[in-house]
C-alpha cells in the first residue's frame, strides 16, 4: 500500500514537472513571437495603462520602453481617437458586467508619434482573461494604415470631384 502511494506520488510529480516544462516552453515561444513581430504590439491593463511594448512599436512611434511604460494608451491618441476608444472600451466593460463575453475588437484611430506627427492605426484588441474568467488586460496590435487612408481619400476625391479643377462633379451634386 505504501509502495502504491509512493508510485502515485512519483507519477504526479513527473506530470507536474512535464507541465512546468511545457509552460516554460510556451512562454519562450510567446516572448519570441512578441519580440520578433513586425507589427507594433502593446500590452495594457484593464484601464489601458501600458505594461509592455515590442520593438516594432518603438520603430513605428519613436517612443522607447522607458518613455511609454506606465502611460495610458489614451494619451497617445488624438482627442477624437480617445473619445472613440473610450466609448468602445466602456461598451465592452458594460457588456462584460451583464455576462456577455467579449472577443477581439478593432478600431481605427489616429495615434500621435513621439515627434508629433499623426498616423492612422487599426488597433486590434484581444482580451487577456484571469483564471476566474474576468478580463485582466488586453493584447493590442497596432497596424499602421496611413497609406490605406490616403488612398481612400484619393479615391473619394476622384469619385466626387473633377480631377483637373477639383470642383464637385455630377455624382456629388446628386448625393
Amino acid at each position: 500500500s505504501i509502495t502504491l502511494l509512493a508510485f502515485a506520488y512519483y507519477r504526479r510529480q513527473l506530470q507536474l514537472s512535464a507541465q512546468r516544462a511545457e509552460s516554460v516552453r510556451m512562454q519562450t515561444i510567446n516572448a519570441t513571437v512578441f519580440d520578433s513581430s513586425t507589427e507594433a504590439i502593446l500590452i495594457t491593463d484593464l484601464s489601458a495603462f501600458i505594461i509592455s511594448i515590442n520593438s516594432a512599436f518603438t520603430e513605428v512611434t519613436g517612443y522607447t520602453q522607458g518613455e511609454i511604460i506606465g502611460r495610458n494608451l489614451l494619451e497617445l491618441l488624438t482627442k477624437e481617437g480617445g473619445v472613440i476608444f473610450s466609448e468602445h472600451i466602456l461598451e465592452r466593460q458594460l457588456a462584460e458586467q451583464v455576462g456577455i463575453k467579449n472577443d477581439s475588437f478593432s478600431i481605427e484611430v489616429q495615434l500621435v508619434c513621439k515627434d508629433g506627427h499623426l498616423i492612422w492605426t487599426e488597433i486590434l484588441s484581444t482580451p487577456e482573461r484571469a483564471a476566474n474568467g474576468k478580463i485582466a488586460g488586453y493584447h493590442r496590435i497596432c497596424r499602421n494604415i496611413s497609406q490605406r487612408k490616403r488612398l481612400e481619400d484619393q479615391i473619394r476625391l476622384l469619385a466626387f470631384n473633377d480631377p483637373l479643377t477639383k470642383l464637385a462633379n455630377r455624382r456629388l451634386f446628386s448625393d
